[in-house]
């Protein structure tokens, strides 16, 4: 801590805290589809008054708030799960995985091995984010793991950028899985030509439906936080609410928001701390409203609505060195249906793997 007198301190953490924010590598500019959905979507809502409640999130202000580290974490506790790894019981229940792998290609370059890390977790279902693939021909050549199958979503506005990708373990369900890529389930969608959302529907599950996301990161400038707020945001809301099987949906993936005051480090002083993207109040006050729209409840926090700190975050951003100095940020989610949180067994992130700068996050749900 640096002594109480220093004046050069707060600006040295505030820069700190930046650095350390979550970042999107490579971002395309906007395309043309994407500045152009504004116009069409807006036309299409006045069109049905359902989607009146999909009006762009106002922007919240502070109000002037100071918000110290104190405040911040007054009530919280430390992270301890509720379950332990031997309390799995495969018959009942499912183990769903997470996980922002920063570049499959690089993964897999990095010593990351998908095949162990399912032989050693055994998901039923893994979502990766951020695959980065290039090709749709590269799908069933990288990153195939014996005893899974699995589908692409690729990022067609620009090569070797977002995408994500979904597998399902072999013998889990009897009917075939539906997937679905973009915003819609029954006919290919050109709203997401950047990858960034793979649906898979499991009706021998009871209909429970998969949503792997990769949230557009806003940028460093916050560039783009008004095309996630007023573009991405609005049509994530819908594609949830238009989902047949409302009570039986896990939202999952990288959604790129620290919701609570404490689901972040303490970087600076909060008013910078809240120009960071993730952290802004656009951001939270839009993610929180998904929630409520969409009646769904964040799994993690539905277990540990206190926890904080070690053992919560599943982002760790390489510069600094963030990761040995326990500076992050739980940026990845499973958010459910409102109707299936009372099946949630447990959510945790999933610690000893340091292969990207995301960590894996773990959801195990009863069964139907």
């Amino acid at each position: 801590m640096p002594p109480k007198g220093s004046k050069k301190a707060a600006p040295k953490k505030a820069e700190a805290a930046a650095a350390a924010a979550p970042a999107e590598a490579d971002k395309p500019a906007a395309s043309p589809k994407a500045a152009k959905r504004t116009k069409a979507e807006s036309g299409a809502d006045a069109k049905d008054t359902t989607k009146k409640a999909d009006t762009p999130v106002r922007r919240q202000s502070t109000g002037g708030a100071t918000v110290t580290e104190e405040m911040a974490y007054a009530g919280t506790t430390a992270f301890e799960r509720c379950t332990k790894d031997g309390d799995f019981d495969a018959k009942s229940m499912l183990r769903i995985v997470s996980w922002n792998v920063a570049g499959l290609r690089g993964f897999l370059s990095r010593g990351g091995d998908l095949s162990k890390f399912c032989a050693t977790e055994k998901p039923d279902i893994l979502c990766l984010q951020e695959t980065k693939l290039s090709d749709p021909a590269d799908g069933p050549k990288i990153g195939a793991i014996d005893g899974y199958s699995h589908v692409d979503s690729i990022s067609t506005a620009k090569k070797g950028y977002a995408g994500t990708r979904t597998y399902v373990r072999d013998g889990l369900v009897k009917v075939t899985p539906v997937h679905a890529f973009g915003f819609n389930l029954d006919k290919p969608d050109d709203h997401d030509d950047e990858g960034r959302v793979v649906t898979t529907a499991l009706p021998d599950l009871g209909d429970l439906t998969i949503v792997n996301t990769y949230v557009p990161n806003s940028g460093m400038t916050l560039e783009r936080l008004d095309f996630r707020e007023n573009d991405f945001d609005p049509m994530m809301r819908r594609f949830l609410k238009s989902i047949p099987w409302k009570d039986s949906v896990v939202w999952t993936g990288d959604l790129n928001v620290a919701e609570r005051d404490y689901d972040r480090f303490w970087g600076g002083n909060f008013k910078q701390m809240q120009k960071c993207p993730g952290f802004t109040p656009e951001e939270r006050a839009s993610f929180r409203t998904t929630l409520k729209e969409c009646n769904m409840v964040d799994a993690f926090r539905h277990k540990y609505p206190t926890a904080a700190k070690a053992g919560t975050y599943t982002f760790f951003s390489a510069r600094f060195n963030q990761r040995a100095k326990g500076n992050g940020w739980r940026l990845d989610y499973f958010v459910v249906s409102a109707a299936l949180a009372a099946r949630v067994v447990d959510c945790f992130p999933l610690t000893s793997y340091a292969d990207s700068d995301h960590q894996p996050l773990v959801l195990w749900l009863k069964r139907k």
